[in-house]
């Protein structure tokens, strides 16, 4: 089994924070291309609800 998730959180030297941080700025950012790619998609609300 590969090592890339474990490696992915190394990088934010197992900082939770930040690395929730990171993955929240991802999650918008693919939000708008998708958006903007799809927009009858895009106006349907939300699959998954934002992790508390």
């Amino acid at each position: 089994m590969g090592t890339a998730a474990s490696d992915y959180i190394l990088t934010y030297a197992g900082n939770v924070a930040l690395l929730t941080e990171s993955l929240e700025v991802i999650q918008r950012t693919s939000a708008v291309i998708l958006g903007a790619i799809c927009p009858e998609e895009a106006a349907q609300p939300e699959q998954f609800a934002p992790a508390s």
